[in-house]
C-alpha cells in the first residue's frame, strides 16, 4: 500500500490546509535563535547570501516536509528521532524546535564549523560531525525519520550508494527517509544538448560544480548531480521503497524523494521497482510579505511568482492560517525571474500580486501559504504579524 497514492492520484480528497498546528507561532520565532555568520550561510546559499534568504528558505522547507509527510499518513509529532543529514548551520532543523519536547532531533554534517556553531546555538538538538563516507556515529535501527536538504545531489554515485546504505542501517524498519535531487528541469536550465542525452540514456549524470573546487565552503568531491526519476525507482529502490516524487513546491527547484524502510529492500538486493507516485508543483517564490513582517493595516500585499517548467496553465490559492482568502492566475511580466529560468518561456509571465483584507483577523502571528488549487501542498509559506 502507498497512502500518497490514494491522495495524490484523486487531488479533490485532499483535505485543506488546517489552522490547528499552523497558527501557534511566537512572534519572535525567527530570532529566538542566533543567525549564523555569513561565511556558514554561504556554505548553504553561495555567495549571495543574505539574513532574509537564508531564514525564509528554511522555513518553506521546514513547512513543506510538515505536510508531505502527512500525506503518508504520518505527522512530524509521531516520529521519535529525527536526523538532519547534511544540517549545515541548521537551516531547516531550527524550525523544528517545538518538536524536542516529544522527539530527539539530531543533526550530522561533514562541515566541522557548522556543526560546533549548532552545538552553542541551537540547543534543542544533539549534533555530531561526519566524514565524507560512512559510518555515522548512530547505532543499528536508531531513526524513524532522515532527511536531506540538497546533500545527495552533490554526489558522485558511489557516494550515494555507500551513504543510502549507511542511511538504511541506522533507520528503523518503517522508517520515512526523505531526500532531493536535481531532476530533469534542473538539467534543462544547465546541460548542453549532449549531457541532457547522457542524462536520458543512463537517468544519472555528475558534473563539476560551477563553483572551482567544489561548493563553497565544501571540500573538491562535492559536485552536482542528476537524476531521472526512473533511475531512482531502479537503483535506489535497492536500500528503500520509493513512495512519491514530488517536484518543486517547498523544495524551489529540486524534486524531493519520499521512501520508506520496508522488508524486502536492501543494499545487495536487486532493485524492487514498485508504482511510486509522482506529483510536480510549480516553482513559486515570495517577494512579499517577508517573514515575520509586521502589518499595521487591515490589508496584506501578497507579491511574488509562480510558473509550471512545462508552462501549464497553473491557479493559485492563498491560505491564513487554514482559511483560502483568493485564488489568481499568474501572469504579470516578470523579465527577472525569466533571465533565472531562460530555458522555461513561462517563467517570463510567472508574476502575481494581490491584496488581501485582513481587517478580521486578531493581532498577533498568522501563517500564510499558497498552493496550486488542485491540492493543498504548501509551495511557499511565510507568517507575519498584525499588529
Amino acid at each position: 500500500m502507498n497512502p500518497l497514492h490514494d491522495i495524490l492520484m484523486i487531488e479533490k480528497k485532499l483535505a485543506a490546509p488546517t489552522a490547528s498546528g499552523y497558527f501557534d507561532v511566537p512572534e519572535s520565532w525567527h530570532t529566538r535563535y542566533p543567525l549564523p555568520p555569513k561565511d556558514l550561510m554561504r556554505g548553504v546559499l553561495g555567495e549571495g547570501a543574505v539574513e532574509g534568504s537564508f531564514l525564509y528558505g528554511g522555513y518553506v522547507v521546514a513547512e513543506g516536509l510538515k505536510s508531505i509527510l502527512k500525506l503518508t499518513g504520518r505527522k512530524l509529532s509521531e516520529f521519535n528521532r529525527i536526523l538532519d543529514f547534511g544540517c549545515g548551520c541548521g537551516r531547516v532543523l531550527r524550525w523544528f524546535d517545538e518538536e524536542a519536547a516529544k522527539a530527539e532531533l539530531h543533526g550530522s554534517d561533514i562541515d566541522n564549523a557548522a556543526i560546533n556553531w549548532c552545538r552553542q546555538h541551537l540547543p534543542f538538538a544533539a549534533f555530531s560531525t561526519n566524514g565524507p563516507l560512512p559510518p555515522l556515529p548512530y547505532p543499528d535501527d536508531f531513526f524513524d525519520l532522515i532527511y536531506s536538504i540538497s546533500l545527495l545531489t552533490h554526489l558522485n554515485e558511489d557516494y550515494q550508494f555507500q551513504w543510502l546504505k549507511e542511511l538504511k542501517r541506522i533507520a528503523k524498519p518503517e522508517a520515512v527517509i526523505v531526500q532531493t535531487v536535481h531532476g530533469l528541469d534542473q538539467a534543462r536550465l544547465h546541460f548542453e544538448p549532449r549531457d541532457l542525452l547522457r542524462l536520458d540514456h543512463r537517468g544519472f549524470v555528475f558534473k563539476k560544480s560551477r563553483w572551482l573546487g567544489g561548493l563553497h565552503g565544501h571540500p573538491g568531491f562535492c559536485q552536482t548531480a542528476y537524476h531521472t526519476n526512473s533511475y531512482i525507482e531502479r537503483e535506489w529502490s535497492r536500500f528503500f521503497s520509493i513512495r512519491g516524487i514530488i517536484a518543486h513546491g517547498p523544495v524551489y527547484n529540486q524534486e524531493l524523494v519520499i521512501m520508506e524502510n520496508t522488508e524486502g529492500t536492501g543494499e545487495g538486493r536487486e532493485s524492487r521497482v514498485e508504482t511510486a507516485v509522482h506529483c510536480r508543483l510549480p516553482m513559486m517564490a515570495l517577494d512579499e510579505p517577508q517573514l515575520a513582517c509586521e502589518v499595521e493595516s487591515g490589508e496584506l500585499v501578497v507579491r511574488g511568482w509562480a510558473f509550471y517548467p512545462d508552462g501549464e496553465d497553473l491557479h493559485v490559492d492563498l491560505w491564513i492560517d487554514g482559511i483560502r482568502r483568493c485564488s489568481f492566475e499568474p501572469a504579470e511580466p516578470r523579465p527577472d525571474v525569466g533571465e533565472v529560468f531562460s530555458a522555461f518561456p513561462a517563467s517570463r509571465r510567472a508574476g502575481f500580486s494581490s491584496v488581501v483584507q485582513i481587517a478580521d483577523l486578531p493581532a498577533g502571528p498568522h501563517r500564510l501559504w499558497l498552493t496550486r488549487s488542485e491540492n493543498s501542498i504548501p509551495c511557499v509559506s511565510a507568517y507575519f504579524v498584525k499588529l
